[in-house]
């Protein structure tokens, strides 16, 4: 829907694109891969707390579809593109119960809606928790500074490279990543 003609209320966020994304009401037509792209290219993890200069989430989407079966690399690609519509909580904070409550449905809603949009199924295949877990012990290893949880992660460290990819390079590779897996 043409964004001028849109009528639901509230509070929304406008994409690069110039769309209207609604968090509380999103719909498959408000999803474009290079919004996602954009954003997550410009998004950095652990909220920034990274000894690489920028390490985004973009960058951190590729690997994960790297090290998971063909088959469902797309969901790994795209498991965190919700935050390029609402952000991110820090883990600390999403795992508060009174927040868990209000930010996990409107989180959901959102994944449901890019899933819709781009044929995948809701929720995301197992593997795709387990490849983000093992890209996340890689990362600790490489670009996190130590903390007492650094050696809790349940996975062993995925075989990527992490390099600290600057945001026009990762928003092109995840794009490039896309459209492989989109390919007949």
């Amino acid at each position: 829907m043409d964004g001028l003609l849109d009528t639901r209320t509230g509070s929304f966020v406008t994409t690069v694109s110039g769309r209207r994304f609604f968090p509380l009401d999103p719909r498959v037509e408000d999803i474009c891969i290079n919004d996602i792209a954009h954003s997550l290219a410009r998004q950095c993890r652990y909220n920034g707390h990274v000894r690489a200069g920028h390490y985004s989430v973009a960058e951190h989407s590729v690997l994960c579809s790297l090290v998971v079966d063909e088959e469902i690399a797309l969901q790994a690609l795209l498991h965190d593109a919700a935050e390029a519509y609402i952000g991110d909580l820090v883990r600390p904070m999403k795992v508060l119960p009174e927040l868990r409550a209000v930010w996990t449905p409107i989180e959901e809603g959102v994944e449901r809606v890019i899933s819709e949009r781009f044929g995948l199924p809701f929720p995301w295949h197992p593997d795709v928790k387990r490849a983000d877990n093992a890209v996340l012990a890689r990362e600790i290893l490489e670009i996190r500074p130590a903390t007492p949880w650094a050696h809790e992660c349940a996975e062993l460290p995925a075989d990527v490279e992490v390099t600290g990819w600057q945001p026009g390079y990762a928003e092109w590779k995840f794009l490039k990543r896309f459209n492989e897996l989109c390919r007949p």
